[in-house]
């Protein structure tokens, strides 16, 4: 029937680097564009709690080498390959600062993943993924 409406636009990498830029311009970036310096910071279990460090400028970096070295030979194969890494950087943040204090930074990160999602959702990857899971 025709109720489907028709196939959403497949998403592509540029349009990650678009949203990404997006979401770092917003306050409650802040504390996620750039890697945690845990000596720096004096945070001497941060490697031993947090295996898989990521950030969003790490991400941005990936992203932009992809108009030099070629979309397709970044490390992201798809946008959701991208989403992965920036999960890692919310699931790290909630791991690592566990503690009733660390409540401001917990706050930050809700925040900064509901801009995410929300500009998922606006520029239509999200339902380009939905249209896949059900056709």
């Amino acid at each position: 029937g025709k109720s489907r409406g028709k196939r959403p636009r497949k998403p592509t990498l540029p349009m990650c680097l678009k949203l990404l830029k997006q979401l770092t311009k917003t306050p409650d970036a802040e504390p996620f564009l750039v890697p945690v310096d845990a000596e720096e910071l004096g945070l001497d279990d941060y490697h031993e709690r947090v295996q898989n460090p990521m950030d969003l400028g790490t991400i941005l970096e990936v992203l932009q080498s992809g108009k030099i070295v070629g979309w397709a030979n970044i490390k992201y194969k798809s946008p959701l390959d991208f989403r992965k890494d920036v999960q890692l950087v919310w699931d790290n943040c909630r791991l690592y600062n566990d503690q009733p204090e660390d409540l401001w930074i917990r706050e930050m990160c809700d925040r900064c993943e509901e801009n995410f999602n929300r500009l998922w959702r606006e520029q239509n990857f999200q339902a380009y993924y939905e249209y896949q899971s059900v056709s």
